[in-house]
């Protein structure tokens, strides 16, 4: 029996009769060609209580032999699980669409359980790429064709990309506990991620002094608030998410003891060191009455929402290029290397919660390293 491909099908001409043939890596899996020429992707199984069902999958041209290959492929998989493929197809009928299982996904998972971060990523992956390309297929028949279709479209966002993927993986999980899909099913099963190169992007000294000289003018000439410059200036001497220091209430600082404490960061709960200069900055910042942020936006009672625009203005006066807010988050932790700090007490520092996360940073540890190095070899200049 030969295999079925496109080249094999498209050759295929009508006879007098119904024909079939049998494809030889899917047992079961083939292709009817009916005398007027039509050519129909069939499945052949036999279920449970030994009845014999043959099954179309789906017309030549109206899916590809891919597309009829995955089917039938999924098929065989049900077969072996004990599952009937056409009790299966009925469920199909009668499942939701992917936009309702979206929708759900989003109330009873990202909202009980993740962070208001987290969830506005969820939504925005959802409403901007899951829904748009897959949203009205039903749930149970989206294949894993759909979602290599869906990932490639993206290949020009690949980080976007691999996250949709990734949030799609846990919908179809959730849509198999739900009883909309059988098990194993998942078609984000084997989609290839593309390569993810880890942005690393540190001011130089030069740099710092020159961000801080302007931050200085702004502050001098009232360019800029003084909520916004204290919020820079913190970023930078602590290490912090932006949203950990945007969102912080004056009533988790301790002045005393020098800490700011975070009740629920990305990580937990969380402990930021405070030093002097952060601490002096901290003192300068005006508090608004009614509003509990440090840094304040201009709606009443709440704090900064975009943060990105005076950053824009910043950084084209400071003439600094490529530099997000989320550098000086690397600047801190580069800095705190290049002070000769371990990468364990760094990663402490910056609120990491697994070793490999400070691991980037390791490279930037080799000078300390080898100057230590030299110190003890002087200790041993007498040896030959």
């Amino acid at each position: 029996m030969p295999n079925v491909t496109k080249r094999l099908v498209d050759s295929l001409e009508p006879q007098e009769k119904d024909y079939v043939i049998w494809d030889d890596k899917i047992k079961g899996f083939g292709i009817k060609v009916t005398p007027k020429g039509r050519k129909v992707y069939i499945f052949k199984y036999r279920n449970k209580a030994n009845v014999q069902h043959k099954p179309a999958i789906g017309k030549h041209g109206n899916i590809t032999c891919e597309q009829a290959r995955e089917i039938a492929q999924k098929w065989s998989f049900s077969i072996s699980q004990d599952n009937d493929p056409m009790v299966e197809r009925h469920k199909a009928k009668e499942s939701p669409k992917m936009q309702e299982i979206c929708d759900r996904f989003l109330k009873e998972h990202s909202e009980v359980k993740k962070k208001p971060t987290s969830i506005a990523m969820d939504n925005i992956l959802i409403e901007k790429f899951i829904k748009p390309k897959i949203g009205n297929l039903k749930v149970a028949v989206v294949t894993k064709n759909d979602i290599a279709e869906l990932h490639s479209s993206m290949k020009d966002t690949p980080i976007q990309a691999n996250r949709t993927v990734g949030l799609l993986s846990k919908i179809f999980n959730l849509a198999e506990t739900w009883g909309f899909r059988p098990e194993f099913s998942n078609p984000t099963r084997g989609i290839q991620k593309y390569p993810e190169k880890s942005r690393e992007r540190f001011l130089d000294t030069k740099e710092v002094n020159t961000l801080l000289d302007v931050l200085a003018k702004a502050e001098k000439n009232e360019s800029e608030s003084k909520h916004v410059i204290a919020l820079f200036k913190l970023l930078l001497l602590t290490g912090a998410r932006l949203r950990e220091i945007k969102d912080a209430k004056w009533e988790w600082v301790d002045i005393k003891n020098k800490k700011l404490i975070l009740p629920d960061s990305k990580t937990g709960k969380r402990v930021i060191q405070l030093s002097d200069s952060a601490i002096k900055v901290l003192k300068k910042i005006p508090i608004k009455k009614n509003n509990p942020y440090l840094i304040v936006g201009e709606v009443e009672g709440q704090h900064l929402i975009n943060a990105r625009k005076p950053w824009i203005r910043i950084c084209k006066a400071a003439k600094l290029e490529n530099v997000r807010i989320h550098d000086l988050r690397h600047t801190y932790a580069a800095m705190c290397i290049e002070s000769g700090l371990s990468l364990y007490s760094t990663g402490k520092l910056l609120g990491h919660s697994r070793a490999r996360t400070t691991d980037r940073y390791a490279h930037l540890a080799e000078d300390p390293l080898r100057l230590a190095a030299e110190q003890v070899g002087k200790k041993f200049k007498g040896i030959k």
